[in-house]
């Protein structure tokens, strides 16, 4: 199954059911974790094609690679910062442990990289 596909939404919804989450945040939640996720994980791998950080690429400044890191650090990647994760496998609090497990059935490796964009 795709992380993206209902089948997540559906695992999103059962976990703030158990946890005593208001449903009306279905949607939000999605869109902020799961969704977000996904589109930061995309951008990354289409950035990794687009921006050659080599160092004998003739055609890579260190502006182009200053910017390159830049773009991946801070947009891209934000959940790449060891000392201050926001992955839900990183964040030691119930639901999103929850959360993580459910993911982890659907697609283990979307599930390393869902975020917890919005914090309950």
């Amino acid at each position: 199954a795709d992380i993206m596909d209902s089948t997540s939404r559906q695992a999103l919804q059962s976990v703030m059911e158990r946890h005593g989450i208001d449903q009306r945040l279905l949607d939000p939640m999605f869109n902020h974790t799961i969704v977000h996720s996904a589109d930061h994980l995309f951008a990354t791998e289409w950035s990794r094609v687009r921006f050659s950080l080599h160092p004998w690429d003739t055609e890579c400044t260190t502006y182009k690679a200053f910017n390159a890191n830049m773009l991946r650090i801070l947009i891209f990647e934000p959940h790449t910062n060891r000392l201050a994760p926001n992955t839900i496998r990183s964040i030691n609090k119930p639901f999103y442990q929850d959360l993580y497990r459910e993911l982890q059935k659907i697609d283990s490796k979307m599930a390393d990289e869902v975020t917890a964009s919005v914090m309950i």
